[in-house]
């Protein structure tokens, strides 16, 4: 499952001026376990993609330090700051064997 800008994640910082705004709704992490836990599921793994919002790649100033803050972020974990979270996940159903 994929978190395109959870609530704790720099995107997160713009939320206050798109307040009205449905669509920039975000989850944070507990939030996506809680759904998950709520149709069976337990997240196993987590992994974040970006730590630089969209927004700043659009301005030129900004462009190269977003450049080099997510050619950054490969090298150290970040799954809970990123930008895009996706969860990997699976049934904790007692009976199902691996």
């Amino acid at each position: 499952m994929e978190n395109h800008g959870p609530s704790g994640s720099l995107r997160g910082l713009g939320r206050r001026r798109h307040r009205a705004d449905r669509s920039f709704a975000e989850l944070c992490h507990r939030r996506v376990a809680d759904l998950l836990a709520g149709h069976g599921f337990e997240i196993v793994a987590r992994h974040g993609f970006g730590l630089a919002p969209a927004g700043s790649y659009r301005s030129g100033w900004s462009r190269p330090l977003a450049r080099a803050v997510d050619a950054l972020s490969v090298h150290i974990p970040h799954a809970a700051v990123a930008t895009t979270a996706v969860y990997m996940a699976r049934r904790f159903d007692s009976t199902y064997k691996l």
